[in-house]
């Protein structure tokens, strides 16, 4: 019946749900460890801002 309706039997279907379900989970770690690489950095060059924007302070009123 399902074969008529889709035109896959139901082997078929079953395995193109479970490569599909594979390509989403690797594009999903993929973009979760690029997005934290990036926030890491983004997190480091305000650190880096941060130390450099107190350093100029510490320069300027420490006198």
């Amino acid at each position: 019946m399902i074969r008529y309706i889709t035109g896959f039997s139901i082997r078929e279907a079953c395995c193109c749900v479970v490569v599909v379900v594979c390509i989403a989970l690797v594009f999903m770690i993929g973009f979760y460890l690029m997005l934290e690489r990036f926030t890491g950095t983004v997190l480091n060059m305000c650190s880096i801002v941060a130390s450099f924007v107190e350093r100029i302070a510490q320069l300027n009123y420490g006198k």
